[in-house]
């Protein structure tokens, strides 16, 4: 069988296993199946003995990346989280291997739109399902009407059973919103084709999971990409002039009046314990409270934040600084945040497509940016899909000769 039967498909089900619930804490499951892809993909790339029909710079770029992951790994190899390495380490390899496979394979890649579609498909109904059966176990139907008062109430529905999703509730909701994003784009630039009842039917869905998740962070993240994707659509798409001015109208007035509901129903904030972004707030004040003491040329090791927040009152129990670029800036030093955020310029701006095309893209990223900045760490396995999934859609711009 050739290899390339199997990539995809590998491709495919490491989307679909990001959704499942680790059966041990030490090994998720979603690791063996990247492993899987970049082994396929690499066996792919030195099989074919060519020279990867994508920029020098970024295969450097890339190679310098893990390789300052490495070394801040084994130069910190005391305080370094041994998994946290590991799990960094694959995700990047990942991603690394899409984008030599992808922008190597552009026919192949583009022509399993219809396995694509059915895996996107499949995560929304499964974490409907399992939503609908949370949301009805603990009888919370009125919970979007009635609201949440702090973060600790908003996680009602993770008191029952995850048989599919994620045991944290933000990552899960975030993880999902990326999905539907993506998903809803692919429709819209015939990526595939759905019916209108199923297009409807499964944006259905997707709402009910995201106001029922009750996270802030992916229901602003939700909300802004349909603010700039139909901003985005208004300017470049629509000819009529009064029809723009109109629409844009409408688009802002509808903007603003779902905002103040919005606010006022679920996004209660609380400067006090309970609150997430009040702790989010301790977390970075410890950030800038520690960066004197920090390494940064080669970082302080992988899941630094994991030694260092103990050092802090009041961070006995907390995980990582909620903000990726800290991360990065912390776990591989300053040349690693530098190339981390040319990572993100890479996957989302291309300068070869026409000026619409390029722009839809900035819509994709602001989405990501929100949770990097608040949640993430930045070595999450759904950055990286995510990540694969825009760069999906610009390999299929440039197969369809998108570019003026």
């Amino acid at each position: 069988m050739s290899l390339n039967k199997l990539i995809v498909p590998s491709w495919l089900c490491s989307i679909f296993t990001i959704f499942l619930p680790p059966i041990d804490d030490r090994f998720p499951i979603y690791v063996f199946f990247f492993s899987i892809f970049i082994y396929l993909s690499g066996l792919s790339i030195l099989n074919r003995r060519f020279i990867p029909r994508i920029s020098f710079i970024v295969v450097i770029v890339f190679s310098i990346f893990i390789t300052l992951i490495i070394v801040s790994h084994l130069v910190n190899i005391d305080v370094s989280f041994g998994s946290y390495f590991v799990k960094f380490l694959v995700n990047i390899l990942f991603l690394f291997s899409f984008v030599l496979y992808s922008y190597n394979n552009k026919k192949i890649i583009v022509s399993n739109v219809k396995w694509l579609r059915f895996t996107l498909e499949l995560i929304i109904f499964l974490t409907f399902s399992q939503i609908l059966l949370n949301v009805h176990l603990g009888n919370i139907w009125l919970i979007p009407v009635i609201g949440v008062q702090n973060s600790i109430d908003g996680y009602e529905i993770m008191k029952y059973p995850i048989y599919f999703g994620s045991l944290d509730k933000n990552t899960w909701a975030t993880k999902f919103v990326f999905i539907v994003i993506v998903y809803l784009s692919f429709i819209y630039f015939k990526v595939f084709s759905v019916s209108k009842i199923k297009k409807y039917l499964m944006l259905g869905m997707a709402t009910f999971c995201v106001i029922y998740m009750l996270s802030r962070t992916a229901q602003l993240s939700f909300i802004l990409f349909i603010f700039l994707f139909y901003l985005w659509k208004i300017l470049f798409v629509h000819k009529n002039k009064l029809l723009k001015v109109v629409t844009l109208t409408v688009l802002i007035i509808t903007s603003v009046l779902a905002s103040f509901i919005l606010f006022d129903k679920l996004f209660h904030i609380k400067l006090d314990s309970a609150d997430g972004l009040a702790a989010r707030l301790y977390l970075w004040k410890a950030f800038y409270l520690h960066l004197e003491h920090m390494y940064i040329v080669i970082g302080n090791g992988i899941f630094s934040s994991g030694y260092i927040l103990p050092l802090y009152e009041r961070m006995d129990n907390a995980l990582h600084w909620h903000n990726a670029f800290m991360t990065m800036f912390a776990d591989v030093g300053f040349f690693g945040l530098i190339i981390f955020i040319w990572i993100l310029k890479f996957i989302f701006w291309h300068g070869d497509l026409n000026r619409k095309y390029r722009l839809i893209f900035l819509c994709y990223f602001v989405p990501l940016f929100i949770s990097l900045n608040s949640q993430y760490a930045g070595y999450d396995n759904d950055v990286v899909i995510y990540s694969s999934l825009v760069i999906f859609l610009y390999i299929f711009f440039i197969y369809d000769k998108k570019l003026k």
